[in-house]
């Protein structure tokens, strides 16, 4: 299949909390790695023991609320606790009974000396708008396999994408501005841009997510019992798919057409594999804000533990070419994505106003995610320029930043730039800025009257 109707096909609970990748980003190298020994790596972040006597326990658990805190130790002290109904919020709900104990009671061996896992103490954080889906260590290996689905890996050698890399320098950044710790990869909301990013990252590479919003409007919102469950959404949203495009794959792509056909069938005739793969698409939903969470849904029982508002309606109307032609997937995200998240979320940015200043914002975007040695290829550079003027307030696109950079070869600012790779004449190009080239093009901004954060200059 081709990349404009990639699907993700393997989800599960376990990677239900997208922000996991950031995490991972923060111990994953630039060139080539080892499954296993990047596996260690993470191990050792997430999974470090904390100590109660500890400085570090206490500043940890100052950000805990007291009911968080008193929930976490009473699901601790269950020797035998019980699986929820299966509409739960709870991760419990979705994995064998032989688990169950291991996730009530995760640091079970540690209680005699009061240790906690660091990833358990950040999911509790009062500042995470839900505190489940805690990954369990056994479990860890999804999270690469997911960093691998949206691209933040490299498939054959495990290497941090470009994609990846814009990532980590977003949070290494968040962490050096930082009070000792007071950082948490695992709150997708520490930068206003993490959310537009870990979302773009799965529209990228999951087409059936804006269907499953557009399902998730008619089938979450009017619940009424158990048997007009939530996760139907994704059967829903699998019959439109591939009503729509049953017969638009062309005959080198029989076997991806294979694949979707027996992911569909798989999810008609089994409601826990369908809940499997709803729960990481509806977590995400919630987590970027186009979905609210239920009181009543999470304690079990009937109701759905997702509900949707005015954000989702929003989303659903600036989605609805994607949701029928997701082939145009890739122009969105390239022309139209942060201007509709301007919309979705009713924000009132204003649009980078002229190429300058778009130019300034790439500077800004090279001296983050630029390589020491050599060239950097545009596509990260506008992507992390993107993500920092939506934090100032500023409305570009991915090929608004690109033509900046590119227009510049013609132009008086021509002597600050050199390329290499492509023609110009598409994105496959790379570019080397010359140092000072931010200061520069800042005192022309000023100017013309145009103000440039001035803490953005390195």
């Amino acid at each position: 299949m081709s990349s404009e109707l990639s699907v993700i096909y393997d989800f599960d609970p376990h990677q239900a909390r997208i922000a996991y990748l950031g995490a991972l980003t923060l111990v994953a190298r630039r060139e080539a790695d080892d499954k296993g020994k990047l596996g260690s790596r993470l191990d050792d972040l997430l999974y470090r023991k904390v100590d109660e006597k500890s400085n570090e326990f206490k500043l940890l658990k100052a950000r805990i609320s007291n009911s968080i805190w008193d929930k976490y130790l009473d699901d601790m002290t269950k020797s035998t606790p019980k699986p929820r109904e299966s509409q739960s919020s709870g991760i419990s709900a979705f994995i064998p009974s032989s688990e169950m104990r291991e996730i009530a009671n995760p640091v079970e061996s540690l209680n005699s000396t009061k240790t906690h896992y660091l990833s358990r103490l950040w999911i509790l954080d009062s500042a995470l708008n839900y505190n489940g889906g805690w990954v369990l260590p056994k479990k860890a290996h999804r999270i690469i396999d997911l960093a691998r689905y949206t691209g933040l890996l490299l498939k054959s050698s495990y290497q941090l994408s470009d994609e990846g890399f814009v990532l980590r320098c977003l949070l290494d950044d968040k962490e050096k501005q930082s009070k000792q710790d007071q950082f948490n990869p695992l709150d997708i909301n520490i930068r206003p841009s993490l959310s537009l990013l870990y979302l773009r990252l799965v529209l990228k590479k999951d087409r059936l997510l804006p269907i499953f919003l557009k399902q998730s409007v008619t089938g979450i919102r009017t619940r009424s019992g158990k048997d007009d469950n939530s996760f139907s959404t994704l059967r829903r949203t699998s019959y439109e798919f591939e009503s729509q495009y049953s017969e638009d794959l062309d005959l080198t792509e029989l076997g991806e057409r294979k694949k979707l056909a027996d992911l569909f069938r798989t999810i008609s005739k089994s409601k826990s594999t369908e809940e499997n793969y709803s729960r990481p698409r509806f977590e995400l939903l919630t987590d970027v804000g186009l979905l609210s969470r239920t009181q009543e849904g999470e304690k079990g029982g009937s109701k759905s533990a997702w509900v949707t508002n005015e954000t989702t309606l929003r989303a659903q109307t600036a989605w609805n070419d994607i949701i029928n032609d997701p082939k145009s997937m890739p122009d969105y995200l390239s022309r139209k994505f942060f201007g509709s998240m301007n919309d979705i979320f009713e924000k009132g940015y204003s649009p980078v106003s002229i190429p300058e200043e778009r130019l300034a914002f790439a500077s800004v975007g090279y001296n983050a995610v630029g390589r020491e040695m050599g060239f950097t290829f545009v596509d990260s550079i506008a992507l992390y320029a993107c993500l920092i003027a939506w934090e100032k307030g500023k409305i570009m696109e991915i090929d608004e930043a690109i033509d900046a950079m590119k227009s510049s070869s013609t132009k008086s600012w021509s002597e600050w730039i050199s390329y290499s790779g492509g023609t110009r004449l598409d994105d496959k190009f790379m570019v080397k800025f010359k140092g000072g080239f931010t200061h520069e093009l800042v005192k022309y901004l000023e100017s013309k009257g145009i103000d440039f954060p001035k803490h953005l200059i390195n």
